[in-house]
């Protein structure tokens, strides 16, 4: 998944957590500094999505990975049939 520029110190907050979890199944002393950094990465998340400036703001709404109208009808519907057109010339 691609990341923007004004997330990378959160992907690195994340990183650093999944790395903790790894190692947390060897050496258990190592939950604390996990929920530590999950509570840094919470206000992280916040902060940075509180200020964001506009283009930032464009950058998140364009973002390729954000999901689709058609992602949205394929978890909500099992059968779904789009109806448009008057069958002689286009869409209406």
């Amino acid at each position: 998944m691609a990341h923007l520029d004004f997330e990378q110190p959160l992907v690195e907050l994340e990183q650093r957590i999944r790395d903790l979890k790894a190692m947390a199944e060897v050496d258990a002393s190592l939950v604390e500094e996990i929920e530590e950094l999950q509570v840094r990465a919470e206000r992280a998340r916040a902060q940075i999505y509180a200020d964001l400036g506009v283009w930032q703001k464009v950058q998140l709404s364009r973002h390729p990975d954000r999901p689709y109208f058609r992602d949205y009808l394929e978890r909500i519907f099992d059968d779904f049939i789009e109806l448009h057109g008057d069958r002689r010339f286009s869409d209406d």
